[in-house]
């Protein structure tokens, strides 16, 4: 006997009507019983003191993470430091989760160092390091110079 595609379909379609039509009911011992939900009110209030206490501990996540600084710096070295070592810096303004006015030194070879911000040469730095950003971002950082630069 062969069945076209068009019968199969059709076979299949009947089949799912009568499905829909006669649910049959849970297989089920005599002792099962299906158990009701409990009432809305009775849910939340179980559900109430978990709920309070993740809250709790999500808020104090994240004010904890929002007021902890990132780097900063506790002493600084007024050390100069030569310009061609360092690749960039990033200036650290006591009050805002820090506790001291500095400038962050990054070099060629990943080392932050802690300089004075008002310091002529630290300035000097400042200035090489972003002379040096542009003309790398000009070359595509594509000279020897650009080495670690951003």
């Amino acid at each position: 006997m062969k069945v076209s595609g068009h019968h199969l379909l059709r076979l299949y379609k009947s089949s799912r009507a009568t499905q829909r039509q006669s649910p049959q009911p849970p297989l089920c011992h005599s002792s099962c019983r299906q158990e009701e939900p409990p009432p809305a009110n009775q849910t939340m209030a179980s559900m109430g003191p978990a709920e309070l206490f993740f809250c709790i501990l999500f808020i104090t996540c994240c004010c904890t993470v929002a007021q902890v600084p990132t780097d900063c710096c506790l002493s600084v070295r007024n050390k100069p430091v030569r310009r061609i070592m360092v690749v960039d810096y990033r200036r650290q303004i006591g009050g805002h989760g820090c506790s001291i006015d500095a400038t962050i030194l990054l070099t060629r070879r990943g080392k932050k160092l802690c300089v004075p911000a008002d310091q002529p040469w630290v300035t000097a730095v400042a200035r090489h390091v972003d002379a040096l950003k542009e003309r790398c971002r000009k070359r595509q950082h594509k000279s020897n110079r650009c080495n670690g630069v951003k």
